[in-house]
C-alpha cells in the first residue's frame, strides 16, 4: 500500500506486467530477427525501474540465460520498462518445443512483481506429411474415372493443418493444371 507519513511515501506494491504474443505458432518465417518478445508494464506510485523476462523450453525445462540454455531459473533485463521488448533469434528455439515466457516489473524502491505476466508460444519448423493416394501408375482418357477423387491423407503433429493443396503437373505438355 502507499502510505504518506510525515510527507514521506511508503511503496510496498510491486509493478504489474504482461507478456504479449500474437500467436500460438511460430516458424522460421515467422519469427524472423524483427520479432521480439514484448510487453507492457506499470508502477503506480515510485516507478518502474526495470522488466525482467524468463524464458523456458517447457519440453526440457531449461531456462535461456541471455546466452545460452541452462539447467536453472534464469532471468534476462528486457529493453524498456512501460514498453518493453526482449529480441531471441529464432535459431535458439527447438522444434516442436513449448516455450513459456514470464515478464517481472521491478520498481524503483525494488518492490519485484510475485504474479509475473505469463504466455506462451510452440515453435514448428517440421513440414506436415502428405500422402497422395491414386490408385494406377499409369492411365489414359478411357481408363481415367471422373467420378473418382484424387485422394490422400495430410498430418501435421505440432501446429495442424489450415489447408491442403493438390498441385497436377503435365509432363508431356510442361504445364501446370489450374
Amino acid at each position: 500500500a502507499k502510505a504518506n507519513t510525515n510527507g514521506v511515501i511508503v511503496d510496498t506494491e510491486p509493478p504489474a506486467s504482461t507478456v504479449e504474443i500474437a500467436d500460438i505458432y511460430f516458424n522460421e518465417t515467422d519469427w524472423s530477427a524483427d520479432t521480439h518478445i514484448q510487453g507492457s508494464a506499470s508502477d503506480g506510485h515510485s516507478g518502474l525501474n526495470t522488466v525482467e523476462v524468463s524464458i523456458q523450453n517447457l519440453n526440457n525445462t531449461n531456462y535461456w540465460n541471455g546466452t545460452d540454455w541452462t539447467g536453472g531459473e534464469e532471468w534476462v533485463t528486457a529493453e524498456g520498462t512501460t514498453s518493453w521488448s526482449y529480441g531471441l533469434s529464432g535459431g535458439e528455439f527447438d522444434d516442436g518445443a513449448t516455450y513459456q515466457f514470464r515478464s517481472r516489473g521491478i520498481d524503483s524502491v525494488g518492490n519485484v512483481q510475485s504474479e509475473y505476466g505469463i504466455n506462451t508460444l510452440i515453435y514448428d519448423t517440421s513440414e506436415p506429411n502428405t500422402v497422395l493416394d491414386i490408385l494406377g501408375e499409369f492411365y489414359n482418357v478411357a481408363g481415367w474415372d471422373t467420378a473418382a477423387p484424387i485422394q490422400g491423407t495430410a498430418t501435421d503433429t505440432t501446429s495442424g493443418l489450415v489447408q491442403v493443396e493438390v498441385l497436377i503437373y503435365d509432363v508431356n505438355d510442361d504445364e501446370y493444371w489450374n
